[in-house]
């Protein structure tokens, strides 16, 4: 078969399996390539990187626990529930605390509010001190701080351990740690409110959210992860109210407020909270570009793979005529390499006597022929013996010129001999420069 009817045969059957691929797959084989293998795939890295983030996440809160736990050992710290404080106590704590700030850019203020949250006994945030001088500060009443969430909520009991909660309100990560005097006897609590920038930072940093992405603390014991204003705020305000349990696990279907389907996953996390990572519901339905790209994939696949199964066998023509080739060339370099003057008219002789014999040599392993064939390949080595017999019988006549064979001059006399053979009808039309079969029998 010759290569251009391999190609079409190729070509014919890429265009039939691809014509029945595109009929069955718009008849539902989408859907089912989509809901079985595409989907799947898509929730398996979002649940991956939810997972990361549940990690981050809980790294961040560990570590911010450990710090502010450190900073209730400090002398001006454990003072601050006495009744009659000293100057160097009030500076050492202004002091201390604006430090900290400087050092923690995510801490918004810092409040201490006694065991019987009755009172507000410090705070960095101006808005809570109603006067000051130099050794004594006012605070305003707890019944007038904070939005929904007072402080006076937020008091730990006696025995109490520290813990995180979170604070919808005000956007806030609320550390809450009892607080001992010097005695060891628990004073009341000290309020630590953290801003989501730092968490935010640190999903940034592990590659978990995009830059421009933030975390957002939505509703009650809900930390959104990859929070974007383009979600609007109806989003953050249906995600308060979802009861995921009820929704179907830790997933469900949402709508922004530009009209947008996002698929909500959530995790509960090890220190406080329930992370949730947005996702747009269209990230998990295959788009017409990458249904034609399996199509067309379809039909590449079909077409090589065809081209090369037809391939495998090489056609028996281009194995003989690079036999006949390398069999002149080999025969007539054993003819001129031996350093002798040659006796052409024997070497003749002798040629025509051994072709039938290397005939059949040159002609084995290329498989059973037709009748017609055959008679193309006998008329091939039929017109490669008069050639290569002719070049013999024209060095007997030029021999007094030189007593060597320039070799180099020999092989391309034989390779236009051979570009002759493959442009003649009985050739069969084989291909110039077809890789060879094989290793050509010779006397």
């Amino acid at each position: 078969m010759k290569t251009h009817q391999k190609t079409a045969l190729s070509l014919l059957l890429a265009v039939v399996v691809f014509s029945t691929f595109a009929v069955l797959s718009y008849s539902g084989l989408f859907e089912y390539i989509e809901a079985n293998f595409y989907d799947p795939r898509v929730r398996d890295r979002v649940e991956i990187t939810l997972d990361r983030g549940a990690e981050v996440l809980d790294s961040y809160h560990e570590n911010s626990r450990e710090r502010f736990g450190a900073v209730l050992t400090e002398p001006a710290v454990r003072s601050v529930y006495r009744v009659n404080q000293s100057r160097d106590d009030i500076l050492a704590r202004r002091n201390f605390f604006a430090r900290l700030q400087e050092q923690v850019a995510s801490l918004a203020f810092v409040r201490f509010v006694d065991s019987g949250a009755e009172r507000l006994w410090y705070s960095t945030l101006p808005a809570d001190v109603t006067s000051e001088t130099d050794f004594r500060r006012e605070y305003a009443p707890l019944s007038e701080l904070g939005g929904e969430t007072s402080p006076a909520d937020l008091v730990l009991p006696v025995d109490g351990s520290p813990d995180i909660v979170l604070d919808p309100d005000g956007n806030h990560f609320v550390y809450r740690f009892p607080v001992e005097d010097e005695f060891g006897i628990v004073q009341g609590t000290a309020l630590f409110y953290v801003g989501p920038n730092g968490a935010t930072d640190a999903l940034v940093r592990n590659d978990v959210v995009e830059v421009g992405q933030r975390v957002v603390i939505a509703g009650d014991e809900r930390i959104i992860a990859n929070y974007a204003p383009r979600f609007g705020a109806s989003l953050r305000e249906e995600i308060a109210s979802v009861d995921f349990d009820r929704a179907g696990g830790n997933q469900s279907v949402l709508t922004s407020g530009e009209g947008v389907e996002y698929l909500v996953f959530s995790q509960p996390l090890g220190t406080t909270g329930r992370i949730l990572y947005l996702s747009p519901l269209s990230a998990f339905q295959m788009n017409e570009a990458m249904r034609w790209v399996l199509l067309s994939s379809t039909f590449l696949t079909v077409f090589l793979l065809a081209f090369l199964v037809l391939n495998v066998r090489q056609d028996p023509e281009v194995v003989l005529t690079e036999r006949i080739k390398r069999f002149q060339i080999n025969l007539l370099r054993e003819l001129f390499e031996t350093g002798e003057k040659p006796d052409w008219e024997q070497k003749r002789i002798e040629l025509e006597e051994r072709k039938e014999e290397v005939n059949r040599e040159i002609k084995r392993g290329i498989g059973r022929l037709s009748p017609s064939k055959e008679q193309e390949v006998d008329d091939l080595l039929a017109k490669s013996w008069d050639e290569i017999l002719n070049v013999i019988g024209n060095r007997t006549r030029v021999e007094d010129r030189t007593d060597r064979i320039d070799l180099e001059r020999l092989e391309d006399m034989i390779e236009k001999v051979m570009s002759n053979f493959a442009s003649l009808p009985a050739a069969g039309g084989a291909p110039r420069g077809a890789p060879g079969g094989s290793g050509a029998g010779g006397p």
